[in-house]
């Protein structure tokens, strides 16, 4: 009696293979869906942070913005920044992102009185003058109440002027004891306008969605950091 052998055929086996197919192409499918996902929420996510950064940049610097800084006649104050008639002032350049430039007074004194000034007095003596200078960083704030300006450095002592529209240096309005804070008032130049572009590259040893990083393409950076536009092309 003839037995018949165990196995399977080849219709059985071209279906079995067929399902397979269907079953690998639905996971490539899949995975690749997953992926480009997955780069799409990274780039998002960086994106985000990066907004969130530049908000957060702006809101202190409006927060800050107008203290103790002179409330008319900006531009006698402000002789090294040219077009600073308003706090805060917008400048446009064409096509290029609108830079925002807020003058405030800086959050910790940058020197204090050594010793005691009369009203009147057009010299002052500070612990330092590392800080100070008679270009873009002359104008102080004496005591959270008056500002001048530094016509002149000698080691720790200044010549100042209070009212720049007036001829000759004009002394302080009131007396200040030892110990006085002085801050001073900045005033940031407009930068040059930056981009970041976003670049996106896959490693040949690697399997996955290709990686992105930003990379600077043109622009300096000044105080206070400029607010860079990015563009995407991942």
């Amino acid at each position: 009696m003839r037995r018949e052998s165990g196995g399977y055929g080849l219709i059985e086996l071209l279906a079995a293979v067929l399902l397979l197919s269907v079953a690998m192409a639905a996971v490539v499918v899949v995975f690749a869906t997953q992926g480009r996902a997955y780069l799409r929420a990274d780039t998002q996510a960086t994106m985000q942070a990066n907004l969130r950064l530049g908000m957060n940049m702006v809101t202190e610097s409006l927060r800050n913005g107008k203290y103790g800084v002179p409330t008319a006649n900006l531009s006698s104050w402000t002789t090294w920044v040219s077009g600073f008639t308003n706090n805060p002032t917008i400048t446009t350049n064409g096509s290029n992102p609108a830079v925002i430039s807020v003058a405030s007074a800086t959050s910790k004194p940058v020197a204090t009185l050594t010793a005691h000034v009369d009203a009147a007095a057009t010299t002052i003596y500070v612990s330092s003058s590392s800080q100070l200078n008679t270009g873009a960083q002359s104008l102080l704030l004496i005591g959270d109440s008056e500002n001048a300006l530094i016509t002149g450095v000698n080691s720790t002592a200044l010549t100042i002027d209070t009212n720049p529209l007036l001829a000759g240096n004009q002394g302080l309005a009131r007396a200040y004891p030892a110990g006085t804070p002085v801050y001073r008032v900045d005033v940031p130049i407009p930068p040059a306008p930056r981009s970041i572009a976003w670049t996106c590259s896959r490693s040949r040893s690697r399997r996955g969605p290709p990686s992105c990083s930003a990379m600077t393409i043109t622009g300096a950076v000044h105080r206070p950091p400029s607010r860079a536009s990015r563009t995407s092309r991942c």
